[in-house]
């Protein structure tokens, strides 16, 4: 068995045990199935499948008598706690380290509690200093007792409050409760000078800056989503390299930059001279594992008097669906519902046309000439200003066929919002008060 430590970043621990023999893994999680999905544990798995099989690839002689199959990643995962047994916020960790002493193959060897994880918090720090792989215990030279014998002078009484501080009995947040605690947090501030602190920073591949007024409006259900806003919500998307590791289909996500530099709706006798070298870059700009010609499919959005619309290019399938909050607002039916986006489409299929010749120097087709396609299924809404929130929704939702059901708009901007204040692209992050 190979015991795999797994961290969901500044949230919570689980052990993961890889069965060789078995073909499976093992989740042992101290809260049950609280966490769904096992994301991060499928990104370990995927990591030391590769380096197996690259030790295989230097070393041939390597034993693999136990391990028939290598694609660990393949491997069913198997969830070993049904029910939480954690009872606090905060010995997770503990749990974990219970879970790698006791755990058989098959089932703990001992019966473990909540009350028997607190008092290992306690012994934990002897155990640790006891360790022989503690050097600094290991070389620490002892004093040898005086030959005069003892004296009670060499004795020290210690008063020990009997007050020791208990863990905290709280329940760690689950999405809902992180959602409602940082809309409520935020729209508690109301200091001028905080408001417009610069909350969100991003320079690469171009600057987003956004201050704490302009995230406190993704909240309020008057307002637009801003264009900043959006951008920064899809880079966190796209600069997610753990979809680049677990899914087979690549996708290319695009933020406003590519309608923005191409001058998309706009008369063509007010446009600047278009640089297509700059527009080209745009499609490998996140992270080294982007390559366009890898992609399966393109997101690309587009936003004109701060309405949205998501036009998903589907290289294998040879469709363009057009995605458009709006759309089951249109009277139009049957192949008729694509005519408002015809003017629009062709506008954006030329120059990425241009651009994908520069990005990819196999490229000979013209995307213009693809079936458009506006899905009937899409989610109804009665609100522009709803419309960029679910822009980036249907981007990070999208699986190739059909589109997570949002159920609200409120939830859709705490999302959105919760989405850029996390994201690992913002150098801003530690200003962000703790408790958030």
């Amino acid at each position: 068995m190979v015991f795999l430590p797994i961290n969901i970043k500044k949230c919570h621990w689980y052990l993961a045990v890889v069965c060789g023999q078995l073909e499976e893994v093992h989740v042992l999680d101290s809260l049950g199935l609280m966490f769904s999905g096992r994301t991060e544990l499928k990104i370990v798995l995927k990591g030391l499948e590769r380096q197996i099989k690259c030790a295989l690839e230097h070393d041939r002689n390597l034993d693999r008598g136990k391990w028939k199959n290598l694609d660990v990643s393949t491997w069913s995962i198997i969830e070993k706690i049904q029910e939480p047994m954690q009872k606090d916020g905060i010995s997770c960790g503990l749990w974990m380290v219970n879970f790698m002493e006791y755990w058989t193959g098959s089932s703990l060897s001992d019966e473990v509690t909540q009350d028997d994880i607190n008092n290992f918090r306690f012994k934990l720090p002897a155990i640790l200093w006891d360790s022989t792989s503690n050097i600094r215990n290991v070389h620490r030279e002892l004093k040898q007792p005086s030959a005069g014998g003892d004296s009670p002078s060499d004795v020290e009484i210690i008063d020990i409050t009997t007050d020791v501080p208990k863990p905290s009995t709280r329940i760690f947040m689950n999405r809902e409760e992180l959602l409602h605690r940082v809309s409520t947090y935020i729209w508690s501030i109301d200091n001028q000078e905080w408001l417009d602190k610069e909350w969100v920073l991003s320079t690469t591949p171009y600057p987003i800056s956004i201050s704490l007024r302009t995230i406190r409006d993704i909240l309020d259900k008057s307002k637009p989503m801003d264009s900043g806003c959006f951008n920064m919500a899809v880079r966190t998307v796209a600069c997610n390299e753990a979809r680049f590791i677990i899914e087979e289909d690549k996708w290319c996500f695009m933020d406003l930059k590519f309608c923005d530099i191409a001058q998309i709706g706009r008369d063509t006798r007010c446009r600047d001279e278009i640089n297509y070298e700059e527009l080209a870059g745009l499609f490998e700009c996140w992270t080294p594992c982007y390559y366009i010609k890898n992609c399966s499919t393109v997101l690309l959005p587009y936003h004109r008097d701060r309405l949205y619309i998501l036009f998903i290019i589907d290289m294998r399938k040879k469709i363009v669906y057009i995605m458009d909050p709006l759309a089951p607002k249109l009277k139009y039916t049957g192949t008729d519902r694509c005519s408002p986006y015809l003017t629009t489409l062709h506008d954006i299929a030329y120059h990425f046309n241009h651009a994908m010749k520069l990005a990819n120097a196999t490229w000979n087709i013209d995307i213009s000439e693809w079936h458009p396609e506006v899905p009937t299924w899409t989610p109804k809404n009665y609100s522009w200003k709803v419309s960029g929130f679910l822009v980036y929704s249907y981007l990070k939702e999208w699986d190739g066929n059909r589109l997570f059901v949002h159920p609200g708009g409120g939830s859709l901007r705490t999302e959105c919002l919760v989405d850029i204040l996390q994201s690992n692209q913002n150098e801003r992050a530690n200003i962000i008060p703790e408790e958030l």
